[in-house]
């Protein structure tokens, strides 16, 4: 599976302890995290373009991203709900101009949805907050 990705993850190193921490507390639920977290919250945590993207299914114009040429090991997490989505290992230059993924750390953490709102797409979604991460 091929996987684009843009400003809507974050880097985070590989910490053992921290990623046993995490296994015992799972992300609530998307309607849950919605409820949580409303609009005005996110727009003074995120960046305007993370929110731009995330929440309004924009797009950062390529090769301008700050992981687009990034390596070093680790884990990349939902920048809205920190839901841990691929890793390093998996990252490849795609030479379009953003991270690309060949695999997703764990096939239900996300999920494709088809938008046929201008014209036929389809993105990926993080189940967890129902953020929009790449368009296919």
């Amino acid at each position: 599976m091929r996987n684009l990705i843009r400003s809507i993850v974050t880097f985070r190193k590989v910490l053992p302890q921290y990623r046993s921490i995490q296994l015992k507390h799972p992300f609530t639920t998307a309607l849950v995290w919605r409820a949580m977290e409303d609009k005005e919250t996110l727009k003074k945590r995120l960046t305007p373009l993370q929110y731009h993207v995330t929440q309004e299914a924009g797009t950062e114009r390529p090769y301008t991203g700050c992981y687009n040429k990034f390596y070093e090991d680790g884990l990349y997490v939902c920048v809205v709900c920190r839901q841990e989505l691929f890793t390093s290992k998996t990252k490849y230059d795609s030479g379009c101009g953003w991270p690309a993924f060949n695999d997703v750390l764990a096939k239900e953490r996300v999920t494709l949805h088809q938008d046929t709102s201008a014209g036929m797409s389809t993105h990926y979604m993080c189940v967890s907050c129902l953020t929009i991460l790449t368009w296919l």
